[in-house]
């Protein structure tokens, strides 16, 4: 009988990786995917995951050691870039955590999550009118996507701006008319 190829006990191992995080078993997950970089040590898949991994551990810097080495590889992985962002985020690093999640939406625009994380992290470094700027731009390109009105006349109350925080909640309301977030905005 012939034994399996690389490619397949790859395949294998990643699948049976994937598994055990949902199942607790992180140490398992973890063998298997440094069993799969063994077979294939530039493997992106099990380069993020390990990531993750070393994320949840708390271990920041080899997470973004691992994930920086995943899209090295496969530089438009999108869900890499995202990851990385959250880390760098959780370090300290905003213009990488900018960097990543930029890059990420470049690739897929409508990941609204991470449109809102962009505005967080443009946020964080005291950059109130590009997170303005962000925020217009994301709902007039997504004109249903409620939470955008929300944040953006979030942002306006930090920017001390009651009338384009009224006006964001109020485009927001013609959209979501039962939007809670929104009508506390317009009686403040």
């Amino acid at each position: 009988m012939k034994s399996a190829s690389p490619k397949d006990k790859t395949a294998v191992l990643l699948e049976r990786a994937a598994t055990r995080p949902r199942a607790a078993d992180l140490e398992g997950a973890e063998k298997d995917y440094r069993q799969v970089l063994k077979l294939r040590p530039q493997n992106p898949d099990a380069l993020h995951l390990l990531g993750l991994i070393a994320e949840q551990r708390g271990s920041l810097p080899e997470a973004a050691q691992l994930i920086d080495r995943a899209l090295s590889v496969h530089s438009d992985f999108v869900d890499a870039h995202f990851n990385r962002a959250r880390i760098a985020r959780k370090s300290g690093d905003h213009a990488v955590a900018e960097r990543h999640l930029r890059q990420g939406l470049a690739l897929r625009p409508a990941a609204f999550s991470e449109r809102l994380n962009l505005s967080t992290v443009l946020i964080d470094q005291g950059r109130l009118p590009d997170a303005i700027a962000w925020l217009q731009d994301t709902v007039k390109q997504y004109p249903t996507f409620t939470e955008g009105y929300v944040r953006l006349g979030r942002v306006y109350r930090l920017a001390n701006d009651s009338d384009e925080m009224l006006a964001a909640a109020y485009a927001g309301l013609k959209q979501d008319p039962n939007n809670s977030f929104l009508h506390i905005m317009v009686s403040e």
